[in-house]
Parts: C-alpha cells; sequence; structure tokens
C-alpha cells in the first residue's frame, strides 16, 4: 500500500512530507578539519546516495562527509524504524 493513500483526502492532495530521519553532522577536533568548517566544529554528512532495497523495506543513505552508509528500515514509514550505521573506517 502506498503510504500517500493512507494519508486522510486533504493532506494526501496537498503533498504532505514529514521528516523522518534527520542524519546530524560528526563533532570534530576543528584543528583536523579544513578552515572553512573549522568554525563549525563538525564534519556534515553530505548525502550522496540514496536507495530503496528491492522489496521496500530498507532505505540506504551513503554520506560521503562522514564515510557511514546508513541504513534504515522503513517497513512501516508512519514509525520510526530501527537504524544500523555502518562505517567505512579502515
Amino acid at each position: 500500500m502506498n503510504p500517500a493513500h493512507a494519508l486522510p483526502g486533504p493532506a494526501r492532495e496537498q503533498g504532505v512530507a514529514c521528516r523522518s530521519a534527520p542524519i546530524p553532522p560528526e563533532p570534530a577536533d576543528p584543528t583536523a578539519l579544513p578552515d572553512l568548517l573549522k568554525g563549525f566544529g563538525a564534519v556534515p554528512p553530505l548525502v550522496t546516495d540514496i536507495n530503496l532495497s528491492l522489496d521496500d523495506r530498507f532505505l540506504y543513505v551513503s554520506c560521503w562527509g562522514t564515510g557511514e552508509l546508513k541504513q534504515y528500515d522503513v517497513s512501516d514509514p508512519f514509525h520510526d524504524g530501527k537504524r544500523v550505521y555502518f562505517s567505512s573506517s579502515l
């Protein structure tokens, strides 16, 4: 079932969007950051790719800035699913 069809008529017609998975910046040592980010004191996630699994159960988000691949369980779009993070710290 398309989640938009489960919304009440006016919400469906207006194209309502809900914030579901905020990705915060990762705190970092300002001396290790480029000049542009020193005042910010964190590394932004810089999302580059968003993919949905073939069975529509998982959403994969590639964060180039932090070097992570995040997996979100989106099988129930109206409830916060489990989150799994993969890091490329080799």
